[in-house]
Protein backbone atom coordinates (compact mmCIF):
# COMPACT_ATOMS: atom_id res chain seq x y z
CA UNK A 1 0.00 0.00 0.00
CA UNK A 2 2.91 2.62 0.82
CA UNK A 3 4.40 1.53 -2.22
CA UNK A 4 1.53 2.17 -4.31
CA UNK A 5 0.97 5.65 -2.41
CA UNK A 6 4.40 6.56 -2.94
CA UNK A 7 4.28 5.92 -6.49
CA UNK A 8 0.97 8.03 -7.44
CA UNK A 9 2.61 10.73 -4.59
CA UNK A 10 5.75 10.58 -7.52
CA UNK A 11 3.78 11.05 -10.48
CA UNK A 12 1.97 13.70 -8.74
CA UNK A 13 4.93 15.87 -8.23
CA UNK A 14 6.21 14.78 -11.32
CA UNK A 15 2.65 16.32 -13.32
CA UNK A 16 2.70 19.23 -11.32
CA UNK A 17 6.68 19.43 -11.94
CA UNK A 18 5.96 19.17 -16.13
CA UNK A 19 2.75 21.38 -16.00
CA UNK A 20 4.67 24.39 -14.11
CA UNK A 21 7.40 23.79 -16.91
CA UNK A 22 5.23 24.42 -19.57
CA UNK A 23 3.23 26.72 -18.33
CA UNK A 24 6.37 28.49 -17.95
CA UNK A 25 7.87 27.88 -21.26
CA UNK A 26 4.28 29.46 -22.67
CA UNK A 27 4.53 32.23 -20.71
CA UNK A 28 8.49 32.84 -21.91
CA UNK A 29 7.38 32.58 -25.48
CA UNK A 30 4.01 34.93 -24.96
CA UNK A 31 6.67 37.62 -23.55
CA UNK A 32 9.33 36.98 -26.89
CA UNK A 33 6.41 37.35 -29.03
CA UNK A 34 5.45 41.00 -27.33
CA UNK A 35 8.83 41.78 -27.47
CA UNK A 36 8.92 40.72 -30.65
CA UNK A 37 6.07 42.44 -31.71
CA UNK A 38 6.29 45.67 -29.92
CA UNK A 39 10.10 46.01 -31.58
CA UNK A 40 8.45 46.27 -35.11
CA UNK A 41 5.55 48.17 -33.87
CA UNK A 42 5.81 52.31 -34.04
CA UNK A 43 3.42 55.64 -32.80
CA UNK A 44 3.25 57.25 -35.76
CA UNK A 45 2.44 61.51 -35.36
CA UNK A 46 0.97 63.32 -39.04
CA UNK A 47 0.62 66.66 -39.29
CA UNK A 48 -0.46 69.12 -41.71
CA UNK A 49 1.84 72.12 -42.41
CA UNK A 50 -0.31 74.57 -40.53
CA UNK A 51 -0.38 72.59 -37.41
CA UNK A 52 -4.10 72.75 -37.46
CA UNK A 53 -4.83 68.75 -38.07
CA UNK A 54 -2.46 66.62 -35.99
CA UNK A 55 -3.48 62.90 -35.16
CA UNK A 56 -1.24 59.85 -33.04
CA UNK A 57 -1.91 56.15 -34.10
CA UNK A 58 -0.13 53.15 -34.56
CA UNK A 59 1.70 51.46 -37.69
CA UNK A 60 4.39 48.68 -38.17
CA UNK A 61 7.13 47.03 -40.28
CA UNK A 62 6.56 44.52 -42.72
CA UNK A 63 7.96 42.95 -45.44
CA UNK A 64 6.61 42.45 -49.63
CA UNK A 65 9.22 40.97 -51.64
CA UNK A 66 11.96 41.83 -49.93
CA UNK A 67 11.68 45.30 -49.27
CA UNK A 68 10.82 46.51 -45.65
CA UNK A 69 8.01 49.40 -45.12
CA UNK A 70 6.27 50.91 -42.52
CA UNK A 71 2.23 49.83 -42.78
CA UNK A 72 -0.23 51.92 -41.20
CA UNK A 73 -4.35 52.85 -41.65
CA UNK A 74 -4.94 55.68 -44.67
CA UNK A 75 -7.49 57.36 -42.97
CA UNK A 76 -4.70 59.14 -40.59
CA UNK A 77 -3.65 61.01 -44.09
CA UNK A 78 -7.57 63.07 -44.51
CA UNK A 79 -9.57 65.70 -42.42
CA UNK A 80 -12.62 64.82 -42.91
CA UNK A 81 -12.73 63.45 -47.22
CA UNK A 82 -9.40 66.24 -47.70
CA UNK A 83 -6.47 64.47 -48.22
CA UNK A 84 -3.57 66.28 -46.35
CA UNK A 85 -0.91 67.89 -48.47
CA UNK A 86 2.49 67.30 -47.27
CA UNK A 87 2.25 66.12 -44.30
CA UNK A 88 4.73 65.88 -41.62
CA UNK A 89 4.96 62.28 -40.85
CA UNK A 90 7.65 61.14 -37.61
CA UNK A 91 7.59 57.28 -36.34
CA UNK A 92 8.90 56.29 -33.36
CA UNK A 93 9.98 53.11 -32.27
CA UNK A 94 11.59 51.75 -28.96
CA UNK A 95 14.45 52.54 -27.53
CA UNK A 96 13.77 56.29 -28.68
CA UNK A 97 14.28 55.17 -32.79
CA UNK A 98 12.46 58.27 -34.58
CA UNK A 99 12.24 58.65 -38.01
CA UNK A 100 11.25 61.69 -40.32
CA UNK A 101 9.22 59.97 -43.04
CA UNK A 102 7.35 60.24 -46.47
CA UNK A 103 4.12 58.59 -47.52
CA UNK A 104 4.86 56.26 -49.68
CA UNK A 105 1.49 54.80 -51.20
CA UNK A 106 -2.01 55.13 -50.24
CA UNK A 107 -5.42 53.77 -50.45
CA UNK A 108 -8.52 55.11 -49.44
CA UNK A 109 -10.74 52.92 -50.40
CA UNK A 110 -9.31 50.07 -48.59
CA UNK A 111 -7.72 52.21 -45.72
CA UNK A 112 -4.15 51.00 -46.32
CA UNK A 113 -1.21 53.22 -46.08
CA UNK A 114 3.07 53.09 -46.40
CA UNK A 115 5.52 55.18 -45.46
CA UNK A 116 9.14 54.90 -45.51
CA UNK A 117 11.97 57.05 -43.86
CA UNK A 118 12.95 60.28 -45.54
CA UNK A 119 16.70 58.86 -45.74
CA UNK A 120 16.69 55.83 -47.57
CA UNK A 121 19.85 54.82 -46.06
CA UNK A 122 18.03 54.06 -42.59
CA UNK A 123 17.92 50.45 -40.68
CA UNK A 124 14.92 49.80 -39.78
CA UNK A 125 14.18 47.28 -37.09
CA UNK A 126 12.96 43.74 -38.19
CA UNK A 127 9.88 43.47 -39.79
CA UNK A 128 7.14 41.49 -39.04
CA UNK A 129 6.03 38.67 -41.41
CA UNK A 130 2.68 39.01 -43.41
CA UNK A 131 0.92 35.63 -43.03
CA UNK A 132 -1.98 33.71 -44.64
CA UNK A 133 -5.34 35.77 -42.89
CA UNK A 134 -7.13 32.63 -44.77
CA UNK A 135 -5.78 30.71 -42.40
CA UNK A 136 -7.11 31.93 -39.07
CA UNK A 137 -10.03 30.14 -37.66
CA UNK A 138 -13.03 30.64 -34.64
CA UNK A 139 -12.43 31.54 -31.52
CA UNK A 140 -8.30 31.43 -32.34
CA UNK A 141 -6.22 33.49 -30.22
CA UNK A 142 -4.48 36.60 -31.30
CA UNK A 143 -2.48 39.91 -29.88
CA UNK A 144 -1.86 43.33 -30.61
CA UNK A 145 0.66 46.26 -29.46
CA UNK A 146 -0.43 49.55 -30.34
CA UNK A 147 -0.84 53.27 -28.69
CA UNK A 148 -3.83 52.92 -26.43
CA UNK A 149 -5.21 56.71 -25.95
CA UNK A 150 -1.37 57.62 -26.59
CA UNK A 151 0.25 55.43 -24.37
CA UNK A 152 2.82 53.92 -26.39
CA UNK A 153 3.81 50.01 -26.74
CA UNK A 154 0.20 48.68 -24.76
CA UNK A 155 -0.15 44.66 -25.29
CA UNK A 156 -3.23 42.96 -25.41
CA UNK A 157 -4.99 39.82 -26.15
CA UNK A 158 -8.10 38.74 -28.04
CA UNK A 159 -10.40 35.82 -29.76
CA UNK A 160 -11.57 35.86 -33.33
CA UNK A 161 -15.09 36.58 -33.37
CA UNK A 162 -15.19 36.47 -37.13
CA UNK A 163 -13.18 35.21 -40.06
CA UNK A 164 -12.94 37.28 -42.85
CA UNK A 165 -16.26 38.77 -43.71
CA UNK A 166 -17.74 41.35 -46.45
CA UNK A 167 -18.38 44.57 -45.39
CA UNK A 168 -21.47 44.47 -47.02
CA UNK A 169 -23.14 41.95 -44.73
CA UNK A 170 -22.83 44.82 -42.07
CA UNK A 171 -26.58 47.11 -41.89
CA UNK A 172 -26.57 50.14 -43.89
CA UNK A 173 -25.09 53.43 -42.23
CA UNK A 174 -23.46 50.63 -39.17
CA UNK A 175 -19.64 51.68 -39.50
CA UNK A 176 -18.35 54.44 -39.89
CA UNK A 177 -17.47 56.04 -43.33
CA UNK A 178 -13.74 55.37 -42.99
CA UNK A 179 -14.43 51.36 -42.55
CA UNK A 180 -14.71 51.10 -46.73
CA UNK A 181 -12.43 47.94 -46.90
CA UNK A 182 -14.15 44.84 -49.13
CA UNK A 183 -13.30 42.42 -45.99
CA UNK A 184 -13.00 42.35 -42.48
CA UNK A 185 -12.07 40.42 -39.44
CA UNK A 186 -13.73 40.48 -35.85
CA UNK A 187 -12.29 40.50 -32.90
CA UNK A 188 -12.55 40.79 -29.38
CA UNK A 189 -9.39 42.71 -28.51
CA UNK A 190 -9.64 45.67 -25.93
CA UNK A 191 -8.39 48.24 -27.92
CA UNK A 192 -9.14 51.97 -27.54
CA UNK A 193 -8.46 55.11 -29.67
CA UNK A 194 -4.54 55.53 -30.61
CA UNK A 195 -4.63 51.94 -31.87
CA UNK A 196 -5.19 51.98 -35.37
CA UNK A 197 -2.86 50.56 -38.16
CA UNK A 198 -1.35 48.25 -35.16
CA UNK A 199 -0.79 44.38 -36.09
CA UNK A 200 -3.29 41.53 -35.75
CA UNK A 201 -1.28 38.82 -34.79
CA UNK A 202 -1.24 35.53 -34.32
CA UNK A 203 -0.01 33.06 -32.06
CA UNK A 204 2.98 31.45 -34.77
CA UNK A 205 3.85 35.06 -34.53
CA UNK A 206 2.53 36.56 -38.15
CA UNK A 207 0.34 38.97 -39.02
CA UNK A 208 -3.08 38.58 -40.25
CA UNK A 209 -4.48 41.89 -40.42
CA UNK A 210 -4.17 45.26 -39.53
CA UNK A 211 -6.45 46.35 -36.55
CA UNK A 212 -8.43 49.80 -38.17
CA UNK A 213 -10.79 50.51 -35.03
CA UNK A 214 -13.73 49.26 -33.80
CA UNK A 215 -17.74 49.18 -33.79
CA UNK A 216 -18.73 51.49 -31.04
CA UNK A 217 -21.82 50.01 -30.20
CA UNK A 218 -20.40 46.31 -29.62
CA UNK A 219 -17.19 47.65 -28.91
CA UNK A 220 -16.05 44.26 -31.48
CA UNK A 221 -12.55 45.20 -33.30
CA UNK A 222 -12.78 45.27 -37.34
CA UNK A 223 -9.24 44.37 -38.88
CA UNK A 224 -8.00 44.04 -42.33
CA UNK A 225 -7.24 41.13 -43.98
CA UNK A 226 -3.56 40.53 -44.42
CA UNK A 227 -4.26 38.79 -47.72
CA UNK A 228 -5.95 41.99 -48.57
CA UNK A 229 -2.98 44.05 -47.84
CA UNK A 230 -0.72 41.61 -49.94
CA UNK A 231 -2.97 41.90 -52.96
CA UNK A 232 -3.48 46.17 -52.36
CA UNK A 233 0.07 46.77 -52.18
CA UNK A 234 0.96 44.75 -54.68
CA UNK A 235 -1.19 46.05 -57.08
CA UNK A 236 0.28 49.65 -55.67
CA UNK A 237 3.70 48.84 -56.23
CA UNK A 238 2.68 47.07 -60.05
CA UNK A 239 0.97 50.30 -61.11
CA UNK A 240 4.07 52.47 -59.60
CA UNK A 241 6.35 50.07 -62.36
CA UNK A 242 4.16 50.18 -64.80
CA UNK A 243 4.33 54.10 -65.11
CA UNK A 244 7.59 54.22 -64.63
CA UNK A 245 8.29 52.58 -67.76
CA UNK A 246 6.22 54.69 -69.64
Amino acid sequence: MKKHAVEILTFCILAITLQLGYDTWKEYKRVELIRKVSAATGRITVQSADSLYFVIASCFITELEGKSFIVTNAHLFFDDTICIKNPIITVRFEGGKKFSCVLEKIDQRNDLASVVPRDADTELPAPLPLGNSDEIGLLDRVMTVGMQYGIPWVASEGLIEKQSTSRWLFPSNFLPKEFSSPHYILSSLPICPGSSGSPLIDRSGTVVGINQGYIEATRTILSIPSNDMITCFTSLRLKDASNDKK
